[in-house]
């Protein structure tokens, strides 16, 4: 079917006609397309995805098209695959950059708990943990710990205090 056949069929307004249009040109270009596609992608999932966002677009937008109806159909497919793998690629670029964080981040966490352990007892940096990390109060930390909450919060201020000095 000729661009101008299709624009012809959408101005006579006749659902039926134009219902049976789409219809035929979807089967027309399904295989072309699909081929297009498993060219950029692998994942059966995100063929079937492309093809079908290409002709939705192509529906869309099928009164103002003023171009071959193949060349068309065939860019918009290639665009749609190139824009998803646009997307996993900025997806997994994030990725990994979270992780080089997460690890830089846990590698930290690590030093400075070999830190402050050489210079307060490991209990107390439980306490500073759960409190600030964690964000319990002295008397939940208290009640894990079966002490006064008064105690806790001395225990707290002295190990913060040890720290602050690198004694």
């Amino acid at each position: 079917m000729e661009q101008k056949q299709l624009q012809k069929i959408l101005q006579s307004g006749n659902n039926d006609k134009i219902e049976r249009a789409f219809s035929s040109l979807y089967e027309e270009y399904k295989g072309l397309l699909i081929f297009i596609l498993s060219h950029y992608l692998s994942r059966k999932e995100d063929i079937e995805d492309c093809y079908n966002e290409t002709f939705l677009d192509f529906f869309r937008h099928a009164s103002s098209i003023n171009s071959n109806l193949k060349s068309y159909l065939t860019t918009s497919a290639k665009n749609k695959a190139l824009d998803l793998l646009r997307k996993r690629k900025k997806e997994q670029f994030i990725e990994q950059e979270e992780d080089i964080k997460e690890e830089e981040h846990f590698s930290a966490l690590i030093e400075f708990e070999a830190w402050a352990k050489t210079l307060i007892d490991k209990e107390d940096y439980q306490i500073i943990l759960l409190h600030l990390k964690d964000g319990f109060s002295f008397e939940e930390i208290g009640a894990k710990y079966k002490e006064n909450p008064s105690s806790i919060k001395t225990r707290y201020y002295r190990a913060l205090k040890k720290l602050n000095k690198g004694e």
